[in-house]
């Protein structure tokens, strides 16, 4: 296996943090990833970035610029990570959530959007309540 990612997903050069990663780190980082399956890619990033001594200007282990790396390196195919645990970053979450309402639903006044707004009624401004938050959320202009 580690002969086939070698051929595979090093046709361009790897540098990080002013590295090349060869094959053997590659391997290295697998190795890491295969010990800890439980844990998650932010973990792992850690793990990794502290193996390789990788640190931020200001001294901070670099985690995020990791995980980028190990993004890349599995969408190269040459490492397998555990699968996230969340599906979908936030914004691709927050227009899921909007796209749960629909259109004509928003429209037509009926449903979650009839519940929370009265055509009539004075404006009130108030907090929403928790058992509002699910109904209001898509309505939102933000979406959070």
């Amino acid at each position: 296996m580690a002969a086939e990612r070698r051929r595979v997903g090093f046709g361009k050069r790897i540098v990080f943090r002013g590295r090349n990663l060869g094959a053997d780190d590659v391997e290295r980082i697998q190795h890491i990833v295969d010990r800890h399956p439980e844990e998650t890619r932010q973990d792992i990033a850690q793990r990794v970035s502290r193996r390789f001594g990788w640190r931020e200007p200001g001294g901070k282990w670099a985690v995020s610029s990791c995980r980028l790396l190990l993004a890349r390196l599995e969408r190269r195919g040459l490492i397998t990570l555990p699968a996230p645990r969340r599906k979908g970053n936030f914004f691709e979450r927050r227009r899921v959530a909007a796209e749960s309402v629909p259109d004509a639903e928003l429209l037509e006044g009926t449903g979650a959007a009839a519940e929370l707004v009265e055509v009539d009624a004075p404006l009130e401004v108030r907090p929403v309540l928790p058992g509002e938050r699910n109904a209001w959320r898509p309505l939102s202009f933000f979406g959070m």
